[in-house]
């Protein structure tokens, strides 16, 4: 798991500060991995060797989409919904 904590400014312009937290089990790499033709890894290298802005950005996006989750304050739950 990975926190990250970031400062940012609000809707009310109020200077706010929150921890992040992004988790990808084995399993989800997987289920990730076989939803790609030639698997993640070969997609990404294939961007970056071909300077694919378009896939490299979407591959962030679908990173974070997968990754990001909220912590229960137990520390046993991650509820990614």
């Amino acid at each position: 798991m990975l926190k990250k904590t970031i400062t940012f400014k609000g809707f009310d312009d109020e200077e706010r500060t929150i921890d992040l937290y992004f988790n990808l089990t084995k399993t989800e790499l997987v289920d990730w991995s076989a939803d790609s033709d030639e698997g993640i890894q070969a997609e990404m290298q294939e961007a970056i060797r071909t300077k694919d802005q378009r896939k490299l950005l979407d591959f962030v996006k679908e990173l974070v989409f997968r990754s990001y989750g909220i912590r229960d304050k137990d520390g046993i739950h991650f509820d990614k919904s």
